[in-house]
């Protein structure tokens, strides 16, 4: 993510954020850094460090989320005593993950953060996966259940002429919860579970007919939020347009970054996933 997309975020959600901290001339600014333990998120991504204020919280929908020496502190309903409790002990704390802060050279597959994905109708990559796991309800094993964080794409055409067609892709993330059935299918599990999304997507690039033309630029797109739910999840993350000639197919780039939580309600929290990777995708 660019330091430009970085200042809209700040700006949008108006939070004082680690980055801000980092970047600030203030006469305060080292007292703050040692006083809040910031020095721990020194090699965050950039991304991470826009999002966390200087208190090491983040807010998504009304779960407040603390992070502490690897683990994160979810706090619903924006409980502030609560939160003070478990910042002077931390055993008042019942729903929790943990986290990890490497280099940005560490965290990233390749230099430019991004992955190409076929752009064909119906394209999918599910590299994202927990599990199977036994899932547990009061107290009870409640049959095999696995999480699923994929991205899809949908393509069609618009008109066509000689030695192409003009077309619309739309490439979509979809958080999923599956079960295993008696046939070892995995359908949709349908059971209450507590979902955390902050996710970006920054400057997606539609390249209708691969490298021949040039790309069209879908925009950022900023997932922040929070979800009790038993379906699927799906957010749109980008849509592009141009013409698709004859013996070319059409791609994705994208750079997908951020973490998305999963726990089933009831469940073991040693079930629960915490996925974040700068980039996801």
């Amino acid at each position: 993510m660019d330091q430009k997309s970085l200042d809209e975020w700040e700006k949008k959600y108006r939070i004082n954020s680690i980055r801000q901290m980092f970047r600030s001339e203030s006469a305060e600014k080292e007292a703050i850094i040692t006083e809040n333990k910031l020095m721990e998120f020194e090699n965050a991504a950039e991304f991470m460090l826009a999002t966390l204020n200087t208190k090491r919280e983040i807010q998504i929908g009304d779960t407040i989320i603390w992070y502490n020496e690897g683990i994160k502190h979810y706090v619903p309903g924006k409980d502030e005593n609560l939160l003070s409790r478990i910042k002077e002990n931390t055993l008042f704390s019942t729903l929790k993950g943990e986290y990890s802060i490497g280099t940005l050279e560490e965290r990233k597959p390749n230099k430019q953060g991004r992955i190409i994905m076929s752009a064909t109708n119906g394209s999918l990559d599910a590299r994202w996966q927990s599990g199977p796991f036994t899932m547990y309800k009061n107290g009870q094993p409640w049959g095999v259940r696995k999480f699923v964080h994929e991205l899809y794409v949908t393509t069609q055409t618009m008109g066509c002429f000689p030695g192409g067609c003009n077309t619309q892709s739309t490439i979509y993330l979809r958080v999923k919860a599956e079960y295993r059935d008696s046939r070892g299918n995995w359908p949709n599990a349908g059971d209450a579970r507590s979902v955390f999304i902050n996710v970006s997507s920054i400057g997606p690039e539609y390249l209708s007919s691969g490298s021949l033309i040039a790309p069209y630029y879908a925009g950022n797109t900023f997932i922040y939020n929070s979800y009790v739910t038993t379906n699927n999840l799906v957010f749109g993350l980008a849509v592009g347009y141009g013409p698709t000639y004859s013996g070319y197919s059409p791609q994705w780039s994208v750079d997908v970054s951020g973490y998305i939580y999963q726990n089933f309600n009831g469940d073991l929290l040693s079930n629960a996933w915490n996925n974040e990777a700068y980039p996801l995708w």
